[in-house]
């Protein structure tokens, strides 16, 4: 702060514009020209390389700074303090919009704009007298379709190369030019590129005066646009999408060609994985139902030979005799006979009975039991084997169980066959799912117009590095 000898106080402030503004045009149109104006009309000072007029000066997009400053007088009781103003402005200027590289300043531009996050009213500039041309139309529905909402708060459109002196207006009034019917056309000619929300700012500049009238004319000019630019609010782009460059898209087509392959691939392997497990289920169904039934079978004949192969006893045949008292000798006779062989015997009597055995073999116990006075009173029984008894049951069971346990067993191997192989099929199916998914995400992603800023920079810097392949790019992708 400074104290002027007429008592007014000086205050500077520093004001940093963090958004950036851009100057767009075609070639030759000026704008290196225009920028060199802005940033210092004594000419002394000139940032930007110009070119011979022939071919194009920008090759690469870049950042320019250029300082504006204001000043305000404000009243204080105690005196009065003028507050100086300087603002510091980023403008890139980019190539000619007709320049045979325009995929890669696209390219370049986004590069520039990375870390941005706000974008000033852009500056439009044409110089006065060069057509419209078809490619100019082209590649401004392409700047629009770049930066989305570029254009949404207006813009500046500076034509160069006049200054709108007094003599300026009178010589163009002789040639019998009518500038506001040029002006216009021009502006109509700029609706049919892109439907303008709001008019245009028209601003005529010679960013190489010559006359007095001229420098005085261009300077108002100049402090007009800049006055413009740090007033109008900046658009915010962070979460916008953009435009691939054209070269990108039509190599995009062959992407997209070899994804569809791909997928068709996917689809029949998916679709054959799916009979294969369905097949593999519906056998599995059946195999199930089929075993249960013989696992039953078994299982009976197993639990009738634990009961009948045994080796124990069991009761054939059995005799009691049970007769009253009586004076007289009584006498009963037993006869037992088994099919099967005899292998043991039990003869109970009773007081004062007697047995006398008439036949004992294999299959006959027999004999007569006497009792005197008291009576007779007397049991025989007789057992075999049980193994001898069930003999044919057993050999039934043992045969049907040797049949039964290699069926099951091999029931057993074949389901846990098919579990394995439907797992695997399954684990198959996982894996082709995911590279359909990825496939299926690459393709979108390569057959959308418009891509996130850190994409198209990441793929930019992959097709420097010859890195950009479809198996690259597949691997790039996660999927859940």
């Amino acid at each position: 702060m400074s104290i002027e000898s007429s008592g007014i106080i000086n205050e500077k402030r520093l004001i940093d514009k963090k958004s950036v503004t851009f100057i767009l045009g075609s070639t030759q149109s000026g704008k290196s020209s225009l920028i060199n104006f802005l940033h210092d009309p004594s000419g002394l000072k000139n940032p930007c390389v110009i070119g011979n007029g022939l071919n194009p000066t920008t090759i690469n997009p870049d950042y320019y700074h250029v300082e504006y400053e204001t000043k305000e007088i404000e009243k204080r009781s105690l005196r009065d303090i003028e507050i100086k103003t300087i603002y510091q402005i980023q403008l890139i200027d980019t190539p000619g919009l007709e320049d045979k590289k325009d995929d890669e300043n696209m390219i370049r531009i986004y590069q520039k704009m990375n870390g941005s996050i706000d974008i000033g009213i852009p500056v439009l500039v044409h110089m006065f007298g060069k057509p419209f041309t078809e490619s100019y139309h082209n590649i401004l529905k392409d700047y629009k379709k770049m930066i989305p909402g570029l254009f949404d708060k207006g813009f500046i459109l500076v034509v160069t190369n006049l200054s709108m002196t007094e003599r300026n207006i009178q010589k163009l009034q002789r040639q019998k030019i009518d500038i506001n019917k040029w002006e216009q056309d021009f502006i109509l000619n700029l609706n049919q590129s892109f439907n303008i929300q709001q008019r245009p700012t028209v601003i005529y500049i010679d960013s190489y005066p010559i006359s007095n009238d001229e420098m005085e004319c261009s300077i108002t000019s100049r402090e007009f646009i800049l006055s413009k630019i740090i007033n109008t609010p900046t658009m915010k782009i962070t979460s916008t999408l953009f435009l691939k460059p054209k070269s990108w898209r039509l190599v995009d087509q062959t992407w997209i060609a070899q994804c569809e392959t791909l997928l068709e691939g996917y689809r029949e392997g998916i679709a054959q994985r799916n009979n294969q497990i369905k097949g593999f289920e519906q056998e599995q169904k059946k195999l199930m139902s089929r075993l249960s039934s013989k696992k039953e079978e078994l299982e009976k004949y197993e639990t009738e030979l634990k009961i009948k192969d045994v080796d124990s006893k069991m009761q054939v045949a059995t005799w009691n005799s049970t007769k009253a008292w009586r004076i007289f000798t009584q006498e009963d006779i037993w006869n037992l006979h088994s099919d099967k062989p005899i292998t043991q015997r039990q003869r109970i009597k009773h007081n004062n009975c007697s047995m006398k055995v008439t036949r004992e073999d294999e299959h006959f116990d027999s004999g007569i039991v006497s009792g005197i006075l008291r009576g007779t009173y007397a049991d025989v029984t007789i057992y075999t084997d049980k193994k001898l008894f069930y003999q044919r049951d057993i050999i039934s069971a043992k045969e049907l169980v040797s049949h039964l346990k290699p069926e099951v067993e091999e029931m057993q191997n074949r389901l846990s066959s098919l579990t394995d192989s439907n797992e695997v099929t399954a684990r198959d199916l996982k894996s082709i799912l995911k590279k359909f998914n990825q496939t299926q995400k690459l393709r979108d992603q390569i057959s959308a117009e418009f891509s996130p800023l850190n994409e198209m920079i990441q793929r930019y810097n992959k097709i420097k590095s010859n890195l950009w392949t479809l198996d690259l790019m597949l691997s790039d992708i996660n999927v859940d």
